[in-house]
């Protein structure tokens, strides 16, 4: 088969990392802005008072890509108006995953003690460090996106009572929409009679906080709280017991696909797209129906699959550490063999690299968990996913993104689960089962399940794990690694490690002249 490219894929492909133009429109509207304009929709004084009142020493300022061209004006005027010798700035760019992420990792490289963050966020909670959101004030026409509202509600009502939509509107939106959204909700009451609810978002200073499960022990909600959430849609819980109506306001992309996902049926009677840039509003289109099919799919695929990878899709989101290692015990305890990568942002020629692994699992904030791209070699699902395919829970119409939901982190989950695969296991451990992925029966390779209490890896008995004796009488134990056996059993291993056999030699010079015609070293004249 013969090999070639013109290379016109590398000319014609799009960027995995498209700038938002909506946010290149903010900078640009930033740039032109006055001072007080520009102090007051970048939170300017409330970030001065909150370095002075904490006493921070290392700010960090994470600008995405976007906002860029605002940076340097930002820094200087943060710097004038703290003004203070032993207080210093610095901006961080290309964050190692998404830029709606605290970037701690960064952030720590340059012992930082506090982190602004500017733009678009997915409102995660930090793990490590403190942080302040600072969202922006994008532009909206209220009475416009009011009426707008109104008019799609009037003309998707059903034609009877039985059909007929609920005044009851939950707004989830763009959180760079967030100061105009009480005007919002006033002109949906008060001009168009609809009941408007708008789920918290906590912008501003949020101190590091301990990560813990969602429970009924270790919830502290107020009385008008305490309702089921129905979804954590963006970050946004929406907590409500009656049938309501949601509007995302913002652009029907990927987000809304999401929160058509998440939202589920009940008690959801419609969801409607709002775009403050082009005034119209639309429900979700066939393409959240295909993700779905396409996302059920990916579930079969990953039960069937004996080697599942663990990718770590951020390292600030709180309790992601938490996540991995519950989601490992419970593949183990599936008889799966996992393996965790760390490879920053992910993309398909990262992960071609690993040929053994059958199915990936992303462990990330809820923005990014949804990767839908057909150039991914091998399925690539969330943690609830995971969870679906190993019976850990069942299949339903609304999807969890968000980690404190996750069914294996909740306490006593993951020995239930493991002392129910284990009695599962022992009834016919080769017994094959129906796929539905490929059609047929498949008797997948189960490892031996990892229990709960295993201590650390021990060398195992295989004659390639005995101990090795050098020159100084050392003995080294081979500790068993099921990632370094995988990686022994490859052809390609990838650069020589250099161990140090080879003394070091003065580079020779070679032979010259082209491919088609080398000349000897001897005599320049004579070709070889």
């Amino acid at each position: 088969m013969a090999i070639d490219d013109s290379g016109e894929r590398a000319v014609t492909r799009e960027l995995d990392a498209a700038l938002d133009e909506a946010a290149l429109d903010d900078a640009t509207r930033l740039l032109a802005a006055d001072s007080e304009a520009f102090d007051h929709e970048l939170r300017v004084q409330e970030s001065v008072d909150i370095v002075r009142e904490h006493g921070f020493r290392r700010v960090a300022l994470q600008i995405p890509d976007e906002l860029f061209p605002i940076a340097l004006r930002l820094a200087q005027t943060l710097r004038d108006r703290i003004n203070d010798p032993e207080v210093h700035l610095f901006v961080l760019g290309d964050t190692s995953f998404g830029s709606c992420c605290v970037d701690e990792v960064a952030a720590e490289h340059n012992t930082a003690d506090f982190v602004i963050h500017y733009g678009h966020s997915c409102l995660s909670r930090t793990s490590r460090l403190p942080v302040q959101l600072v969202f922006g004030d994008r532009p909206l026409a209220v009475d416009q996106v009011a009426a707008a509202i109104a008019t799609a509600l009037e003309n998707n009502k059903g034609q009877d009572e039985a059909t007929a939509l609920p005044s009851r509107v939950v707004i989830i939106r763009d959180v760079r929409y967030e100061h105009a959204i009480p005007d919002l909700a006033s002109a949906l009451t008060n001009n168009h009679g609809l009941e408007a609810v708008v789920p918290v978002v906590n912008q501003g200073f949020r101190p590091v906080e301990a990560f813990a499960p969602k429970t009924a022990e270790n919830e502290d909600l107020s009385q008008d709280e305490k309702k089921d959430v129905v979804a954590v849609a963006l970050g946004q819980e929406v907590r409500e017991s009656r049938d309501f109506v949601a509007i995302y306001l913002g652009a029907n992309d990927d987000h809304f696909a999401q929160i058509a996902l998440t939202l589920g049926i009940e008690p959801c009677k419609c969801l409607l797209a709002c775009d403050p840039a082009t005034g119209s509003c639309a429900p979700p289109t066939r393409r959240v129906t295909n993700l779905i099919a396409k996302r059920f799919l990916k579930v079969q695929q990953t039960r069937d699959a004996p080697m599942i990878g663990l990718l770590v899709g951020t390292m600030g989101v709180q309790g992601y550490a938490t996540v991995i290692q519950s989601l490992s015990r419970l593949a183990q305890s599936a008889g799966k063999k996992t393996y965790t990568f760390l490879m920053g942002k992910i993309n398909p020629q990262k992960l071609a690299n690993f040929a053994h692994i059958d199915a990936y699992v992303l462990v990330a904030c809820p923005l990014n968990s949804l990767l839908d791209s057909k150039d991914f070699f091998k399925p690539v699902v969330t943690p609830f996913e995971l969870e679906v395919a190993l019976n850990a829970r069942s299949w339903s119409t609304r999807f969890e993104l968000a980690f404190s939901n996750l069914a294996s982190i909740q306490p006593s989950s993951t020995d239930q689960n493991a002392a129910q695969h284990e009695a599962e296991n022992d009834d016919d451990a080769d017994a094959p089962h129906f796929s539905l992925a490929t059609g047929s029966f498949v008797r997948a390779a189960v490892a031996q399940p990892l229990p709960a209490h295993a201590a650390a890896p021990v060398a195992t008995s295989a004659p390639d794990a005995l101990v090795e004796h050098g020159n100084d009488r050392h003995i080294t134990i081979r500790y068993a690694s099921p990632a370094a056996d995988a990686l022994a059993s490859q052809t390609f291993r990838g650069l020589d490690p250099a161990k140090g056999d080879k003394a070091p030699q003065a580079a020779q010079k070679g032979q010259s002249g082209t491919a088609s015609g080398l000349h000897a070293l001897d005599d320049p004249h004579k070709k070889v």
